[in-house]
């Protein structure tokens, strides 16, 4: 599983031989705000330089679960990317360069494409007739 929050993007696994997850990170300062958002030691941090995702911290399935939920509960922003781009503006880079790639697979390959152009079109078609929408003379 990816995880892309406002403290950072992680890839969340089954560990080897367990039913720990493995919560793995490119990035050590990522993990450390993560641990630090639960006041858990960063002792537990794992440097595997050889391995895709450098940073590496076992916790229990059930923990994981928890701090999941709890940052779904911690979201008070109406917007991700602004969020993100207050915090750390380098990481709003990376992040809008994912998010350009998946609006890209949107366009390509979803079924929106055509509610989305039917929803246009009518937008279209009311905003003759709506008097909201109607420019008011001066």
């Amino acid at each position: 599983m990816w995880v892309t929050t406002t403290l950072g993007f992680f890839s969340v696994v089954r560990a080897y031989e367990s039913d720990d997850v493995m919560i793995r990170s490119r990035v050590k300062k990522d993990l450390d705000a993560l641990l630090d958002r639960f006041s858990v030691s960063r002792s537990g941090i794992s440097f595997t330089p050889g391995n895709d995702y450098g940073y590496r911290v076992v916790v229990p399935i059930e923990v994981w679960s928890c701090w999941i939920a709890e940052l779904a509960l911690d979201i008070d922003y109406p917007n991700f990317k602004d969020a993100v781009k207050q915090k750390n503006p380098l990481r709003a880079k990376t992040y809008m360069h994912v998010w350009s790639d998946y609006h890209q697979i949107e366009n390509e390959e979803s079924t929106l494409r055509p509610l989305k152009q039917r929803a246009r079109q009518e937008k279209m078609k009311n905003a003759k007739t709506d008097p909201r929408l109607v420019p008011r003379k001066r």
